[in-house]
């Protein structure tokens, strides 16, 4: 066995050496921890964002099919939407709402699907964290999907 010059014969790490392995290692956790984080939200939101288009899609065609008015209300304190012609509901996943852009006044609809298959829908925008998701309604073909809020 031959030594360094300048180096003790001893095996291991000197404390520095470890010390910048662990910051090395702190900093990578902290980057990908952060990034799956805001990824979360994201994917939260836009599975939430695809639901609501689901069920607004069938409110609807339940007013067409029945011939009467069908309300879809939210309901902020539980997170939820229902449908007034048949009861269904769907609840928001924690941390996702719907913000809508002027004041309720304690009016929970926010959309309304005719018989005659028209409807009115309200400005709103569905959050989860910074990442904010606003509806594109096509009034012509009763289509309801979700876009990236760039601004």
């Amino acid at each position: 066995m031959f030594s360094i010059p300048g180096r003790s014969s001893s095996r291991g790490f000197s404390l520095l050496e470890l010390l910048v392995v662990l910051l090395i290692i702190s900093v990578a956790g902290g980057l990908f921890f952060g990034m799956n984080f805001r990824q979360k939200e994201a994917i939260e939101a836009r599975a939430f964002a695809s639901e609501l288009s689901q069920f607004m899609r069938t409110a609807r065609s339940h007013a067409i099919l029945e011939g009467r008015d069908n309300l879809c209300e939210y309901n902020p304190e539980a997170a939820s939407v229902q449908e007034t012609l048949r009861g269904k509901t769907i609840k928001a996943p924690q941390g996702v709402q719907l913000v809508f852009e002027d004041a309720r006044d304690g009016e929970s609809a926010f959309a309304i699907f005719f018989a005659d298959g028209s409807m009115v829908v309200d400005d709103f925008v569905v959050t989860s964290g910074e990442f904010r998701l606003f509806p594109v309604v096509d009034p012509f073909l009763g289509r309801i999907s979700f876009s990236l809020d760039e601004g």
